[in-house]
């Protein structure tokens, strides 16, 4: 399952590296696809992993913070 969540303050591609690293290391995640651009990261893992999980796994780096993405209806 793959799910897509917001981190903002990534400015150049060491921070995207950065969280994509940090993510990934994450128990459970098989893939991050890091979007500088728009801050989206989407997440491909095995089970559910709790949003708070995913936070602990940037909070080192507070200037990442993760939110869960979503969805707007017109």
């Amino acid at each position: 399952m793959t799910h897509t969540y917001l981190v903002s303050g990534m400015t150049c591609g060491g921070c995207e590296k950065t969280v994509k690293a940090l993510l990934g290391a994450v128990p459970g995640v098989l893939e991050v696809s890091v979007e500088r651009s728009t801050g989206e990261v989407s997440i491909t893992m095995q089970e559910h992993i709790p949003t708070q999980q995913l936070k602990d796994a940037l909070k080192d780096y507070p200037q990442y913070p993760l939110s869960e993405k979503t969805a707007f209806t017109h």
